[in-house]
C-alpha cells in the first residue's frame, strides 16, 4: 500500500519468480503519471477507486492475474495515452493471465489514448467506440486460442489489421443503420437516398482498393530507391578523397522512376476527384462530407510530397 505520496510520478515494480504481490492499493498518489507492473504474475487485485490520479498517462499491467472485470475502471483516467492490459507471457497457457472481458466502450472518453494492448484477453466487442487517436493496437489471440479477443481479430483481419480501413468501411454501415431507424417512412425519396448511399459505399470500397495498390507501389518505390542507392554509392577508403561527386543515376532508371511517380500521382489525383464527388453530392450527409474532406486533404499532401520528389 502507498498512501499520500503526492510527489510520486513513476511507479516501476520489478517482478521475478520469487516476488509476491496480490493486492495493490494506492491512496492519495494524485501526481502519478506512469505505472509499470509488467509480469506481476501474483497480482490479483488493484483498488482502482483509490487511484485518483488525473495525470496518469501510462499504465502497464500486462501478464498479471487480475480477476474478472470489464474496462469501466479505466474511464476515469482522461489523460491516459498508453494502456497495456493484455497477456503475452509464456505462463499464459498455464492459466496465469489478466481476465479482462467485455466491450471497449468504456474507453471511448479517453481521447488522448494512442497505444492499447488487449492480446489474449476476453474483450470481444466495441471497436466502434475506440478513440480515433489510437494507432498502435495489439489484439492477438496467439497464447490463448479460446480467448474472446479472437472476435476482434476476425473483424480486423479482412482489412489487414488496419484499424483506419475498418473504421472507413463501418462508417457507412453505421450511417445507413441510423438513417433506416429515423426514416421508417419515406417511400421513393428514401429509397433513392439509400441507393445513393450504396453508390457511395461502393466508391469507398474502390478507394480502399486503390489505397492498397498505392501502398504496394510505395513499398516497391522504396525498394527501387534503396537498390539505386546501393548501386550508385562508391565505397570510400582512407586513400580516397572524401569530396566525391554525387552518385549518378543512369538515365534509363531515372525514366523508370519518373514514369512510376507519374502513375502514382495520377492515381492519387483520381482518388482526390472521387472524394470531391462525394463531398459535393447533394445526398451526402455532413458526416460524410467531413470524412471525405479529411481524406482529400491527406491525398493532397501525398501528391505534394510525390511532386516534390520528382523535382529532385
Amino acid at each position: 500500500m502507498l498512501t499520500n505520496v503526492k510527489k510520486l510520478r513513476v511507479l516501476n515494480c520489478y517482478f521475478d519468480n520469487s516476488s509476491y504481490l496480490s493486492i495493490l492499493k494506492l491512496t492519495g498518489c494524485s501526481g502519478l503519471q506512469e505505472i509499470y507492473l509488467y509480469n506481476a504474475f501474483s497480482l490479483k487485485h488493484i483498488n482502482w477507486n483509490t487511484l485518483q490520479s488525473k495525470e496518469l498517462k501510462i499504465l502497464d499491467i500486462r501478464n498479471s492475474v487480475l480477476s474478472e472485470q470489464d474496462l469501466s475502471s479505466f474511464g476515469q483516467f482522461k489523460n491516459l495515452e498508453t494502456l497495456l492490459i493484455g497477456n503475452d507471457g509464456d505462463w499464459v497457457t498455464s492459466g496465469y493471465y489478466n481476465r479482462f472481458h467485455g466491450s471497449l466502450k468504456p474507453l471511448q472518453s479517453l481521447t488522448k489514448l494512442k497505444k492499447l494492448i488487449i492480446s489474449n484477453t476476453d474483450i470481444d466487442s466495441g471497436l466502434e467506440y475506440l478513440p480515433k487517436n489510437v494507432w498502435d493496437f495489439h489484439y492477438a489471440a496467439d497464447k490463448r486460442k479460446d480467448s474472446k479477443v479472437k472476435i476482434i481479430e476476425e473483424q480486423l483481419t479482412p482489412f489487414g489489421g488496419d484499424l483506419e480501413l475498418w473504421r472507413e468501411a463501418n462508417f457507412y454501415q453505421k450511417n445507413t443503420q441510423e438513417e433506416t431507424e429515423q426514416n421508417v417512412q419515406g417511400g421513393d425519396a428514401f429509397e433513392k437516398t439509400q441507393n445513393e448511399k450504396e453508390e457511395n459505399k461502393n466508391l469507398l470500397i474502390q478507394l480502399q482498393t486503390e489505397n492498397s495498390h498505392l501502398k504496394e507501389q510505395v513499398q516497391e518505390l522504396s525498394i527501387q530507391l534503396q537498390s539505386l542507392k546501393t548501386q550508385s554509392t562508391t565505397e570510400i577508403t582512407p586513400s580516397q578523397p572524401t569530396n566525391l561527386p554525387a552518385p549518378i543515376i543512369p538515365e534509363s532508371e531515372k525514366e523508370t522512376l519518373s514514369n512510376f511517380l507519374e502513375n502514382y500521382i495520377a492515381m492519387m489525383n483520381q482518388s482526390r476527384s472521387d472524394c470531391l464527388l462525394i463531398i459535393n453530392h447533394e445526398a451526402a450527409t455532413e458526416k460524410e462530407k467531413e470524412h471525405f474532406t479529411i481524406k482529400k486533404q491527406q491525398l493532397e499532401y501525398k501528391i505534394e510530397q510525390a511532386q516534390n520528389f520528382t523535382k529532385k
